[in-house]
C-alpha cells in the first residue's frame, strides 16, 4: 500500500492518496467487526487504484508493487479468517507457516516477472500467445479432471 501512496503522490494526485488510506482504514475496521466481505473489497479497491495509476500515467513498478502488497495482504487475511480453529495448535501452525512460505514464493516470483516484463521489451506474435493461452487453459482443464476424480 505504501507504494501506492507514494506512486499517487509522486504526481501530486491527492485524491489517490485519499483512497488508499480510505481503503486500508475500510480494511482495518472491517477486520475489527469481523466483516468476512471487507478483505476482497478493499482488496479490490486497492488493485483498482493500481490499474488507475498506470492509466494515469503513473509509475508502473510502484502500482504493480501496490498490487502485489495488496494480494498479499487479501491472502493473508483470508487466511487468519478461514484458519481451523482446532486443538491441534502445532499442526495449525505448521499449515499457517507453509502458506506462508507459498505466498511469499508466488508473490516475490510474480513480482520479479512482472518488474522484468517491464524493463525489458520484446514482442510476441499474436499466434504464439494464443497457443500458450490455450496450453494454459488444457493445463487447467486437465488439472481440475484429476482433481474431480
Amino acid at each position: 500500500m505504501l507504494s501506492l501512496i507514494i506512486g499517487f503522490s509522486m504526481k501530486q494526485l491527492w485524491w489517490g492518496v485519499v483512497l488508499v488510506f480510505l481503503s486500508v482504514a475500510f480494511f482495518w475496521i472491517g477486520d475489527r467487526l469481523s466483516w468476512q466481505w471487507v478483505s476482497f473489497v478493499a482488496f479490490g479497491a486497492q488493485l483498482i487504484l493500481s490499474v488507475g495509476g498506470v492509466i494515469l500515467g503513473l509509475s508502473p513498478f510502484l502500482m504493480v508493487s501496490g498490487a502485489v502488497t495488496a494480494l498479499g495482504a487479501w491472502d493473508l487475511a483470508d487466511l487468519q479468517k478461514n484458519s481451523p480453529h482446532s486443538s491441534h495448535y502445532q499442526l495449525v501452525k505448521k499449515f499457517q507457516l507453509s502458506r506462508f512460505r507459498l505466498l511469499s514464493l508466488t508473490l516475490i516470483t510474480g513480482l520479479i516477472i512482472s518488474e522484468l516484463g517491464l524493463l525489458v521489451k520484446f514482442t510476441i506474435p499474436f499466434v504464439l500467445l494464443f497457443l500458450c493461452g490455450f496450453l494454459i487453459l488444457f493445463s487447467l482443464y486437465g488439472l481440475f479432471k484429476i482433481m474431480k476424480n
